[in-house]
């Protein structure tokens, strides 16, 4: 006579296996459909085609990006394995996700910050939760900034900081976090930490220590790129800016 148990343990193993190869198919046929809209994209700019046409197009591709990886994730994985795959592809997706300088659709953007906050709860010590969160800060910054942002010309900009009443203001800066959190250390204004603002700034991060302050980002591009499992402060800040404004504001 048959174990029910191993009848059961073998079921829930096809299941997680049919859901393993249906999120694959999900990715495949996101990064097949990202070709296709930008080779019909390219062709459509050689032919001098319609300008707001090709916007559409572009948005439609940007959107579908998002939407995309929250279709991936909406669906609690029933194992580690399955998690990170799927993290893994949404990583990946919005890695190549390039914004199109119009303001993004708010549903599907809104449902995948949902999602990552979800697999940021189930998995915080899985390194491609923090890929897929890193990729999605970024591409969020840089969507809400619209066209051509002062923020992308601070790479070619002299640094501006000034120390005050109100903590410490870069502007125009291509900066990392990480570096700060070195050269810039008990610094207090007020009796407390001075909180550190960022006016229109290129900020880079990698998943390493943060300045133990209040970060205030207005205008910024965030270009986080996080390998691994950030330091615990760094978790925190990434979980903020997973569901932040175009000016996000930082409580360590």
């Amino acid at each position: 006579m048959a174990n029910p148990r191993a009848n059961t343990a073998n079921l829930q193993a096809e299941v997680s296996r049919l859901d393993v190869r249906t999120n694959l198919l999900k990715c495949i046929g996101s990064v097949v459909a990202a070709v296709l809209l930008a080779l019909f994209s390219y062709l459509l700019h050689l032919v001098n085609a319609d300008h707001d046409l090709l916007l559409k197009l572009q948005q439609a591709f940007s959107d579908s990006a998002v939407k995309t990886v929250s279709d991936l994730l909406e669906k609690p994985p029933v194992s580690r394995q399955q998690a990170e795959k799927t993290l893994s592809a949404a990583a990946l997706i919005l890695s190549h996700a390039k914004p199109t300088g119009q303001p993004p659709s708010q549903a599907p953007l809104r449902s995948a910050e949902k999602a990552i906050t979800g697999a940021q709860e189930l998995f915080p010590d899985l390194p491609s939760v923090w890929q897929a969160t890193s990729s999605f800060i970024s591409y969020k910054s840089e969507a809400l900034l619209g066209p051509s942002p002062e923020a992308a010309r601070a790479r070619s900009k002299p640094c501006k900081f000034d120390l005050g009443f109100n903590g410490l203001t870069f502007s125009n800066c291509n900066i990392s976090l990480e570096d700060l959190a070195q050269r810039f250390r008990g610094i207090i204004v007020n009796g407390a930490p001075a909180p550190f603002t960022f006016n229109e700034c290129f900020v880079r991060y990698q998943g390493g220590p943060l300045p133990p302050t209040q970060l205030n980002f207005k205008h910024c591009i965030l270009d986080f790129r996080t390998e691994g499992v950030p330091t615990p402060e760094g978790m925190l800040a990434m979980k903020q800016l997973t569901t932040a404004g175009l000016d996000a504001q930082v409580k360590m």
